[in-house]
């Protein structure tokens, strides 16, 4: 399933699984092979803040596609 499809399906399957806090996170620019040397982030920069967000989580949250940092993307 691409990154794309998974995003896409986690607004919708909200409802079916409303014990569940569905959310839709982005890493964000990770300095990997696959991401460039060019990235904002280090794999445990990124990962730490994931972290902290998804500790974060309320059921308000539900359906969000979030950024690492928790900010919400505007266009979702």
């Amino acid at each position: 399933m691409s990154k794309a499809a998974l995003n896409t399906g986690v607004a919708p399957a909200r409802h079916d699984y409303s014990q569940v806090i569905m959310v839709a996170p982005s890493s964000g620019w990770v300095r990997r092979d696959r991401g460039g040397p060019g990235g904002t982030l280090s794999v445990e920069g990124s990962v730490s803040a994931m972290q902290q967000t998804l500790g974060a989580l309320h059921p308000a949250d539900s359906g969000a596609f979030l950024q690492h940092d928790g900010r919400r993307f505007a266009s979702w």
